[in-house]
């Protein structure tokens, strides 16, 4: 596990927590406070116990248990830097992206750069498949969306996937609805590689109710009950199918019934 406010920490932020309420940040909302962040090729040297920690995890596990590497998103972190804590509605990284939206601007850019520069070093430690998790994307709206969530996070895997054409990305913008549509095709990955989305509950959910079915009428002495259960069952199946394909999401939980680690993806050895 590592936060993501670790990023920030390691571009120049103070960052420290208080007691019974969470991470506290020196915040980025001027010009000046912009200038005194460090570049990102300067990250490294404060966030080498995060390498170090891959790069034992990835000798200590066993071959079967895929090692994750992960960092926020953009957006998300952005937020946290403006206001210099979590807060329910983002709103003061809404107010400075629209006063200061030059300034919004080259923030985000730095962390795109910083993210694609700490994942690569987790890679290089030995992660197998990479996260980028945007728990705020859910609050960006219309091209907002686009410009922050969307793009940032293709630009991110772009640079990845040219210097690790391999690994496998995950891609989670939270609450993000009707956006999650294409999101997948518009940010980058292969076909093979997951978008995270609560989808993937639904699909989960069936397999189990499915399995549980199947030991019932090993223990059930009524054919006409076993007939019953299979028969809601696949009403239900039906129920999600004709909603998936309403919402064009079907193509779309393909691609997210993708686990970590994929047929025809190969492991890199440790």
């Amino acid at each position: 596990f590592a936060d993501i406010l670790l990023l920030p920490q390691a571009l120049g932020s103070d960052l420290w927590f208080e007691t019974g309420e969470g991470p506290r940040l020196s915040t980025v909302q001027t010009q000046a406070d912009f200038e005194n962040l460090l570049k990102p090729e300067e990250i490294n040297e404060t966030l080498a116990p995060v390498y170090e920690t891959v790069k034992i995890l990835s000798q200590e596990l066993p071959k079967e248990t895929t090692l994750i590497g992960f960092a926020g998103a953009p957006w998300t972190v952005a937020t946290y830097m403006v206001a210099g804590r979590g807060t329910p509605d983002q709103a003061p990284a809404h107010a400075l992206k629209n006063k200061n939206p030059d300034l919004f601007d080259d923030l985000i850019d730095l962390l795109v750069k910083g993210s694609i520069e700490y994942l690569s070093h987790q890679i290089n430690a030995g992660a197998e498949v990479i996260k980028i998790f945007d728990s705020w994307a859910g609050s960006l709206k219309g091209q907002d969306f686009d410009k922050y969530a969307l793009e940032p996070c293709k630009k991110i895997i772009a640079a990845l996937k040219s210097k690790h054409p391999d690994v496998p990305i995950i891609a989670f913008p939270r609450q993000a609805g009707e956006r999650y549509i294409g999101f997948a095709k518009k940010t980058g990955p292969r076909q093979t590689d997951p978008i995270g989305t609560g989808v993937m509950a639904w699909w989960i959910s069936l397999l189990l109710l499915s399995m549980a079915a199947l030991l019932w009428k090993k223990s059930c002495d009524s054919t006409d009950d076993v007939i019953a259960l299979l028969e809601r069952i696949l009403a239900t199946t039906l129920m999600l199918v004709v909603v998936l394909v309403s919402r064009n999401l079907l193509l779309e939980t393909a691609v997210l019934i993708a686990a970590v680690q994929l047929p025809g993806v190969p492991r890199r050895p440790r």
